[in-house]
């Protein structure tokens, strides 16, 4: 059940930050490189092992890339863990173009 509901997550987080750095990319607004940097960099990243459901949450973290899938060879099994992090710059980059394009829009 909780290994359900952080495939979706991650497949959520993994969406938004690749339609967020295509569009920042597309139309590139002022400082755009560092808005790519921004939109791919997680916060609070928090994992969890599909083998056996465990979860851990970092919250004073930050991520370089919001989602990965890591396989963990480290002690006598493999271990597949699915990580992601809140999108925070990828969440503020769409929401600002959304309303740069609202106003542009309604010709404000």
């Amino acid at each position: 059940m909780i290994q359900g509901i952080f495939i979706g997550c991650f497949m959520m987080v993994l969406a938004l930050v690749e339609i967020a750095f295509v569009g920042c990319v597309i139309t590139r607004p002022p400082r755009w490189g560092w808005w790519l940097l921004f939109i791919l960099l997680g916060f609070c990243p928090a994992s969890i092992d599909l083998a056996n459901a465990q979860v851990s949450i970092a919250p004073f973290s930050v991520q370089l890339v919001c989602v990965c899938l890591l396989r963990d060879t480290s002690g006598d099994t493999v271990r597949w863990l699915l990580v992601f992090s809140l999108p925070v710059g990828a969440m503020l980059w769409l929401w600002k173009n959304q309303f740069w394009g609202w106003k542009r829009m309604v010709g404000a």
